[in-house]
C-alpha cells in the first residue's frame, strides 16, 4: 500500500536529509578554515592541489583537510564527503571546486563589500539631510 511505501521510505529520506545537513556543515567548516586564512577561491584551490596538475585528488583533499586546515574529522567522514562531491571524474576540478565554495568564500565577501558601500551612501544621505535641517533650524525656518 502507499502507507507502507511511505514508512519504508521515511528512514532513507531522513538519513538523506541528515547526510545533506552534515555535508553542508562540513563544507562550511572547510570554508571557515579557508576564510580564516584569507584565501580566495584560486588560493584555496591551490592549497589543495599539491602537485599543481589543475585537479584535486582524494589524497590531496584528505591531506589538506588533516594537515593544512586541521579540521577535526574522521577518515570515514572524509571518505563520505569525497564520495558525495560533484566531480566529473576521480579528481575535483577548479570549476567544480568553485561551484562548491563560491557562495561561502567569494559571494559573502562581495555582499559584505556591497553592504558597506550601501551603508556609506545611506549615511552620506542622512548626514546631508541633517546638515540641511540644522541650517534651517539655525535660520529659524523650523520651530523646534
Amino acid at each position: 500500500s502507499d502507507v507502507d511505501d511511505l514508512s519504508r521510505d521515511a528512514p532513507s529520506k531522513q538519513d538523506s536529509l541528515i547526510t545533506r545537513n552534515w555535508e553542508e556543515d562540513f563544507t562550511r567548516r572547510m570554508a571557515n578554515a579557508l576564510k580564516g586564512r584569507g584565501y580566495s577561491i584560486p588560493i584555496a584551490f591551490a592549497t589543495f592541489d599539491h602537485d599543481r596538475d589543475g585537479t584535486i585528488s582524494f589524497e590531496e583533499f584528505k591531506a589538506t583537510i588533516n594537515v593544512v586546515l586541521r579540521i577535526q574529522t574522521s577518515d570515514k567522514e572524509i571518505d563520505l564527503y569525497w564520495s558525495r562531491l560533484e566531480r566529473s571524474g576521480s579528481s575535483w576540478s577548479l570549476a567544480e571546486f568553485t561551484n562548491k565554495f563560491w557562495d561561502l568564500l567569494e559571494r559573502e565577501e562581495k555582499v559584505g563589500r556591497q553592504n558597506t558601500d550601501d551603508y556609506r551612501e545611506q549615511l552620506a544621505s542622512i548626514n546631508k539631510t541633517l546638515t540641511k535641517n540644522t541650517e534651517r533650524i539655525t535660520k529659524g525656518e523650523y520651530n523646534v
